[in-house]
Parts: structure tokens; C-alpha cells; sequence
């Protein structure tokens, strides 16, 4: 690993690299043959900074790990991962507040828009179960046009809503990360989901997008002519049972209904703006 980092600092200032990230091999604070060699390492290179990245589901066991980290090879900052996990939270006030070291980015996937910059007063709701609206707001705004945002609220509010819009809307979802991660932007307190539900959420999604593929164009326009030998050909077509094809009709009918009660509260149409 020493050669192999020297060897990739050179080439990095040959090349006139503007930035070298370079990742160690992940280790425990009690492997002192491994903490060596992070050590020497650091000398070697002589980095602008230093970043740790901690798992976000150690909760306060990540303090000892980190001050052992703080002591020995010494460290900047902070990467969180993990941070759609049920648990997750614990090492962040570990490194902020005991270690005093900032938390650079926080992370919630395996993919490069997976990282977030890291808000403490976002982070302080997310933990408490209060969670972050304007960061699920930023993300989806991202991800999709307004203009499609907002004629999907008024098929929705209208009762109009087609599988086509559904499956705009998992899909989205599914361009935001894990479902996890989505909902750890929504103020669900206490009753935030399992990892084990979580799991079962993702496989229906998945499963709902099969389903409605499996329909041809005129099914998802108009959804009413969907009867029993085309659930049979759909079911056939996505590879699950009938029922499944009928359970996720009932929810499509319940989605209807719930835009027009909506539409006729008033108030309520309220929710949907800017969202």
C-alpha cells in the first residue's frame, strides 16, 4: 500500500492532477499493523486533509473508534455513511460535539449524488424524527421537471391520474436512492420502518413497475379496460401471481379516490404546493 500510494501521488503531479482522493483500505483503531500503515502513509503523501469515513449505524461506539483515529493518524473531518439506516445518528454527535470535527458530507448510497453536504440543523430533525423536507424538495427538483411535477398534482387532485403517472412517480423515487433514504426526509417520529419492511417496500415497488410495463399503452391510459384474461396476460408478462396484478389495481383505485377527497377538502390542496 506504500507503493502503490507513492506511486499514485506521482503520477497524479505528473499529470497535474487538481485534486488526488486518495482511499486506504478500511480498518479497526486496535489494528496497530494497519494503523502503521496509514501513518506512514499520511507522511509520505502529506495530504491537504484528511477524512474519515465512519459508519453511520455504530452509533457511540464510532467514539472510540474515531478518537483512537483523532490520537494516532489525526484526521479533519468526517464522511457518514449509512445514513438511511433506522439507526443511524449516533456518530454524528460523537465526532460534532465530543471530537469537535466537522461532518464534511453524509452519505446514503453507493453512488457519487448519494453524498450530501452536511446541514447540522437538517441533520438534528432527520435524527429526532422530524425530517427534512426542503432536502427531499432539492432532491426532487433534481430529479424532475416542475412542469411534470405539477400535471401529475392536478391528474392526481382530478381524479384523472393513468399507471403512466404511477410509474413516473416510482421511478422517481427509485432516481432518488433507497427508499430508505427517502424517507428519512419525512417526519415519521418513532414509526419509521424496519430494514426488514424497507426490504418489502423496494421488492413491491420493483414489482409494481413490472406490472405496469407489462401493460400495453392503452391499459395504462385507461386502466378500466384492464379485465380478467388481461390481468392473466399482465401477471404472465411480469412474472408474478394474479393477485398481485389485483392488489395493485385496488391500491391504483384507492390513489384515485384519495386525489379527489383531497381536491374537495380544500385546504388540503395546500400539501401539494411546491412539492
Amino acid at each position: 500500500p506504500e507503493a502503490a500510494a507513492t506511486e499514485i501521488a506521482a503520477y497524479a503531479e505528473k499529470e497535474g492532477y487538481d485534486w488526488l482522493l486518495l482511499d486506504t483500505a478500511g480498518r479497526l483503531d486496535t489494528e496497530e499493523r494497519l494503523i502503521r500503515e496509514v501513518q506512514t502513509i499520511k507522511k509520505m503523501i502529506k495530504p491537504s486533509h484528511t477524512i474519515l469515513v465512519l459508519d453511520g449505524m455504530l452509533g457511540q461506539a464510532s467514539l472510540t473508534m474515531s478518537r483512537a483515529f483523532s490520537e494516532q493518524v489525526g484526521f479533519d473531518g468526517v464522511i457518514l455513511t449509512k445514513m438511511d439506516g433506522a439507526q443511524a445518528g449516533g456518530a454524528a454527535f460523537s465526532c460534532a460535539y465530543a471530537l469537535k470535527k466537522p461532518l464534511v458530507f453524509l452519505g446514503s448510497g453507493e453512488r457519487i449524488d448519494d453524498l450530501e453536504k452536511s446541514n447540522p440543523e437538517r441533520l438534528a430533525r432527520r435524527i429526532l424524527g422530524h425530517g427534512d423536507l426542503e432536502a427531499l424538495l432539492e432532491r426532487s427538483q433534481q430529479k424532475v421537471k416542475q412542469d411534470e411535477l405539477a400535471r401529475v398534482q392536478e391528474r392526481l387532485l382530478s381524479g384523472t391520474i393513468t399507471f403512466n403517472d404511477l410509474a413516473q412517480q416510482i421511478e422517481l423515487i427509485g432516481s432518488m436512492g433507497s427508499l430508505g433514504k427517502v424517507l428519512s426526509y419525512l417526519p415519521l417520529g418513532g414509526a419509521r420502518p424496519s430494514s426488514t419492511e424497507l426490504a418489502r417496500g423496494e421488492r413491491e415497488m420493483r414489482q409494481s413497475l413490472a406490472i405496469i410495463r407489462s401493460m400495453t399503452p392503452k391499459e395504462r391510459l385507461k386502466p378500466h379496460c384492464i379485465d380478467s384474461s388481461r390481468k392473466n396476460r399482465i401477471a404472465r408478462g411480469a412474472g408474478v401471481a394474479r393477485t398481485e396484478v389485483d392488489a395493485l389495481m385496488s391500491r391504483f383505485e384507492e390513489m384515485k379516490r384519495f386525489g379527489t377527497l383531497l381536491k374537495k377538502s380544500g385546504p388540503f390542496r395546500t400539501l401539494f404546493k411546491g412539492i
